[in-house]
């Protein structure tokens, strides 16, 4: 259990490590200037170090899931401004990361800077925006967790990497804080639309399927009215059967079909009128046959072919084209650039306009996509924030619709690692509403 200090000013934890200046607090937890009394004791150094105490209880996160998680991601960016992660632990009801310190003490968070024309923001906007295109991080990042010295001598801490801490970080992430007004006001109605509309976007996925087979079965029989011009135009002086096709409007695509196969017996039936005495007269006949026919049969030939469609119903109807804007217009990138977009304008759900659904598309488009369950994650962390956030101002109605929505896009997106902060918050809700 954590113990206090002989002076009584300090909170040790696990009678090693030694709280001492409190840098931030905020959704994500509370950020410590520490020491590490093992160190001292070896090394005779006064140890600086920092400390992450989460805000949540040790039980309910994956402590060792997690740091590994921060400490390979460290390990493969390899930047000096990320902090690395050293340590972690657990002392009664408090978990906590230990990280790395700068070795300039003149730390500050950028909590303190709310000036959002502060060179500082714009520094630390600089160095996030390459994290976060490189999916390493999401596009709500806790200013909790960025420090700083200088505009230019911007640090960020380890525990950013973690969904977890992503998940637990406050309504107003770095982007939001930045975009205060406008961006939360989308946030409010992203959240009061999303709700109201997510079962409607699985049932228009559901019909764009099912529209979009019509649309196929529809258009495979269009070429074949196509190839049925210069087939009759080429039999109009073979034989007198000319008339035939206007009389014979009603036939279907399936009889028109058969004509064709019918074509080469036409063709012989051309030399036999010649050998007749009594059609000898027919050579001038012929000749009009050949020129005047041709101009008027294609006339004839449009309405005719209208007609036939419209008897066996193959036309597509006019509503097919409206799906043409549903279709990506650059496929997979198309969709990912219009989720993290939709994201970004805090439409997590909205209808078809919604992150949600460009999402739901990349997958049935692109199942192994890993840009997939990135997106899956960052819909379901921004709801379990809004969880959170609702939990906070107590409206426990809006906080227990959202929960079963989060726990579908979970298992939804196979996302295990957001599972203790969902089973948190769940309890949280039972707790307050057994009151």
């Amino acid at each position: 259990m954590a113990m206090v200090s002989p002076a009584g000013s300090h909170v040790i934890l696990e009678n090693r490590y030694v709280l001492l200046e409190c840098l931030a607090v905020s959704g994500v937890g509370k950020v410590y200037r520490g020491r590490d009394l093992e160190q001292i004791k070896a090394k005779g150094l006064e140890s600086r170090i920092l400390i992450h105490v989460l805000p949540v209880t040790p039980n309910a996160l994956p402590l060792d899931m997690m740091f590994q998680q921060m400490l390979g991601v460290c390990q493969h960016l390899e930047v000096s401004w990320i902090l690395k992660p050293q340590a972690y632990g657990q002392d009664g009801n408090l978990a906590y990361f230990v990280l790395e310190s700068p070795e300039k003490w003149g730390l500050f968070s950028l909590l303190s800077r709310t000036n959002r024309k502060d060179p500082v923001w714009q520094a630390a906007m600089q160095r996030l925006q390459p994290l976060v295109k490189q999916q390493h991080l999401g596009t709500n990042t806790d200013p909790a967790l960025l420090l700083g010295v200088s505009a230019e001598e911007i640090y960020l801490l380890p525990t950013a990497f973690s969904p977890l801490v992503q998940v637990l970080g406050g309504q107003e992430g770095f982007r939001r804080v930045i975009h205060h007004g406008k961006h939360k006001a989308a946030v409010v109605v992203g959240s009061v639309l999303g709700l109201s509309t997510i079962f409607s976007a699985v049932a228009a996925n559901a019909i764009f399927q099912q529209k979009e087979a019509v649309v196929v079965e529809a258009v495979l029989p269009a070429p074949a009215p196509q190839t049925q011009i210069p087939v009759r135009v080429a039999a109009i002086p073979a034989t007198d059967r000319v008339d035939s096709p206007v009389t014979g409007m009603q036939a279907t695509l399936k009889d028109e079909a058969l004509s064709l196969v019918g074509e080469p017996p036409l063709a012989s039936t051309m030399t036999q009128p010649p050998a007749k005495p009594d059609k000898a007269m027919s050579p001038s006949e012929g000749a009009m046959q050949k020129t005047v026919p041709p101009p008027p049969e294609p006339k004839q030939q449009l309405p005719l072919i209208a007609n036939a469609n419209k008897a066996s119903r193959v036309i597509p109807e006019p509503a097919s084209v409206q799906e043409a804007p549903h279709q990506p217009p650059n496929g997979v990138d198309g969709l990912i650039q219009q989720a993290y977009a939709a994201m970004g304008a805090g439409r997590l759900d909205v209808g078809k306009a919604g992150a949600l659904y460009y999402a739901r598309q990349l997958r049935a488009l692109s199942p192994q996509h890993p840009q997939v369950a990135r997106l899956g994650q960052e819909i379901s962390a921004a709801y379990l924030r809004q969880v959170r956030a609702a939990l906070q101002s107590g409206n426990l109605a809006a906080a227990g619709q959202w929960l079963p929505l989060t726990r579908q896009l979970i298992q939804e997106f196979g996302l295990t690692n957001l599972e203790p902060a969902q089973q948190v918050l769940e309890e949280k809700v039972a707790q307050l509403n057994s009151y």
